[in-house]
């Protein structure tokens, strides 16, 4: 992973670090930085951003110059999922569900920094779509990628009314910088038409 800014001027230094519900951490990173006479070229770059937190990470790229007030943004953040991830847990939770009626499946116990829910995609569910991230530090945001789908209490997948195409396997991945889990359903719409 890497962050940059090309051809500034004055000289911008960056830095990477994880955000936990600890505080920041650092993290292995080296800085280049390059000049072409013009201006420079500062890149931070990680390799291993997941000795914290095996699945999710919140990195930071922290931007500072020699001038003071002169960047109207320090920080640009990026939630990572480790792509590399083996850990899906042997146990999967199957539930039945009645066609048009709510569901609701439950990542964890508790409210979460990080979530990442995600569906299986047919035919093969060898890799999965995107339904919605949130990060909750402070500033909360959410996005959600499908439609009908609403994060509740910052940790729940609802379906106001699920159909057919709802069916299939669910995976959410949460966690607070320090931690992580894995949580997998699978769902099976039952009803007729």
């Amino acid at each position: 992973m890497e962050c940059s800014v090309r051809g500034v001027r004055p000289m911008v230094i960056l830095d990477f670090i994880a955000r936990t519900v600890e505080g920041d951490k650092n993290i292995s990173r080296e800085l280049v930085i390059t000049s072409d006479g013009d201006g420079y070229t500062s890149t931070v770059i990680t390799r291993n951003a997941f000795h914290l937190s095996p699945h999710l990470v919140l990195l930071v790229c922290k931007a500072s110059t020699s001038i003071p007030g002169l960047l109207d943004n320090t920080e640009s953040i990026a939630l990572v999922q480790n792509g590399l991830f083996q850990a899906i847990p042997d146990q999967t939770t199957s539930i039945t569900i009645q066609r048009y009626e709510r569901m609701e499946l439950h990542c964890a116990e508790n409210e979460s920094a990080f979530i990442i829910w995600k569906k299986a995609i047919p035919p093969r569910y060898m890799d999965y779509e995107l339904l919605l991230y949130s990060v909750s530090f402070g500033q909360w945001f959410v996005d959600v990628f499908a439609e009908d789908i609403i994060l509740e209490n910052n940790v729940s997948l609802v379906l106001p009314s699920v159909d057919i195409q709802h069916e299939g396997e669910y995976i959410c991945f949460y966690g607070d910088g320090m931690s992580d889990g894995v949580t997998v359903y699978n769902v099976t719409v039952v009803g007729m038409s």
